[in-house]
């Protein structure tokens, strides 16, 4: 909560102007530099989604979502060696890209939701725009597999990274574990993110952030193991 100085109004910990009497409470933030959000990720995580949080106008989180749709599809297409299921790596490619932008607007906005309502689980109130747009930006290190990574196993495998017989390991093993030991960690890192988000954004105290957290990731992982569950047999 933030006490207003000048009526000594309590006021929710994201407002920017005083409910009581309308004086500033702290800086009105219009729009957010997507670079220098990015970086101040890395370096002040708490601070950022604060500032994300106060933002009137989340820039790029629609965009963001879109995009990082494209690393899950294709994580989705190693798992269940959907490469197996044409020959063509351009129709493979084409598949992945364009599956990937309603893949992501459709995940966040369900990871978004589980946030909306958890959080009021915890009693704590927060914007859906907030949730989005926490959701959407602690996925920033998706960024590596975007941009790095999946590049990096096209050119080395081919369509051969995306199948089980041979599989990637078999062909290149070194390549293929420090593809996979980036991924790993590019993900682990969102998921860290994620917690600092949703205790800055959301005022609870690190307990329950870490519980309602535990919950989110365990959601989110039930319908992921679902959905690859439904995917491999039908892949099959």
């Amino acid at each position: 909560m933030i006490i207003c100085p000048v009526c000594t109004k309590e006021n929710h910990h994201l407002a920017v102007t005083c409910t009581a009497c309308g004086s500033f409470l702290q800086q009105r933030i219009e729009n957010l530099d997507l670079f220098a959000t990015i970086g101040h990720l890395a370096e002040s995580p708490g601070k950022t989604f604060h500032t994300i949080a106060v933002a009137r106008h989340k820039n790029f989180a629609y965009i963001l979502a879109t995009a990082f749709g494209w690393p899950v599809v294709f994580t989705f297409f190693w798992y269940i060696h959907a490469g197996e299921l044409t020959r063509s790596l351009l129709t493979f490619l084409t598949a992945g890209i364009l599956l990937g932008p309603a893949v992501g607007l459709i995940g966040f906005h369900y990871g978004s939701f589980l946030l909306w309502v958890g959080a009021r689980a915890f009693r704590s109130t927060i914007s859906f725009r907030n949730a989005f747009a926490t959701t959407v930006y602690s996925a920033v290190p998706f960024l590596i597999p975007l941009l790095v990574l999946l590049p990096m196993a096209v050119l080395t495998y081919g369509l051969f990274f995306f199948t089980k017989n041979p599989s990637p390991y078999e062909l290149k093993p070194l390549s293929f574990i420090l593809i996979a030991a980036l991924a790993g960690l590019s993900y682990f890192w969102s998921a860290l993110l994620y917690l600092i988000g949703i205790r800055r954004v959301t005022g609870i105290r690190w307990f329950p952030a870490v519980v309602l957290w535990i919950v989110m990731l365990a959601l989110a992982g039930l319908t992921a193991g679902a959905l690859l569950y439904s995917l491999s047999g039908w892949s099959s």
